[in-house]
């Protein structure tokens, strides 16, 4: 089990099998997360480390690691699909009937059953190794549509697993670069919309301080740099 930080190690963000980072304005937390750090980034918005459970969040969007087929069989996707009841599979097997199988990039909506949110977003993250190369631009597309359906359906907050660091085997180190890439680019992070981003896995706690991410805010620039403990 992680212990807590020092003052030190407060300066850099956990990357690991069970991490969430929290872009906040409220105290939009899970009582189940264990928190970590923060970082004021712009207009209020923060980023939280934490430790947590996806399927226990509140939140207006949850999102799902999801292969093409919406198919919840394992990992992330198979935990929020078990918790949101089967109305979710149910509706997922119906879109895919109706429009076909969701392309790596793109983002499905659905029923959140069960879950503490009003939909499921279900993103489609790259397979490592089945990409020609381009996983991280295919996992910077994956969660930057997911950010923008979610700013397009006017949500305020959102939780989001490490998509692709799981099942599909996309390397932490990448995975954590696309995602802070993206809130680099996406100029609605600051404009008081969106107040609360989660970004989390829910893997083994034992990788927790495996790899840490040093997020500071500069003007208009998040710059990402990486230490190892």
């Amino acid at each position: 089990m992680a212990t807590c930080p020092t003052m030190r190690q407060q300066m850099s963000v956990g990357q690991s099998y069970k991490c969430l980072i929290q872009l906040e304005e409220q105290n939009h937390v899970s009582r189940k997360n264990s928190g970590v750090t923060k970082y004021n980034l712009c207009d209020g918005l923060q980023v939280l480390v934490c430790q947590g459970d996806i399927t226990t969040q509140w939140a207006d969007a949850l999102v799902n690691a999801a292969n093409e087929d919406l198919e919840h069989g394992g990992g992330v996707a198979a935990a929020l699909s078990k918790a949101g009841g089967p109305q979710v599979q149910i509706e997922c097997r119906a879109m895919v009937k109706q429009i076909g199988k969701i392309p790596t990039g793109d983002v499905a909506i659905t029923t959140g059953g069960n879950l503490k949110c009003k939909k499921l977003l279900h993103a489609v993250g790259p397979v490592n190794g089945k990409c020609g190369g381009k996983e991280r631009m295919l996992l910077e597309k994956t969660v930057s549509s997911a950010l923008n359906l979610a700013e397009m359906k006017k949500f305020t907050s959102i939780a989001m697993p490490c998509i692709s660091s799981g099942l599909f085997c996309v390397p932490l180190t990448v995975c954590a670069e696309a995602i802070a890439t993206v809130l680099v680019q996406l100029p609605f992070l600051c404009s008081g919309r969106v107040l609360s981003y989660n970004f989390l896995t829910a893997w083994h706690p034992g990788f927790f301080w495996r790899r840490l991410v040093n997020l500071k805010r500069t003007e208009s620039t998040v710059h990402l740099s990486w230490c190892v403990l």
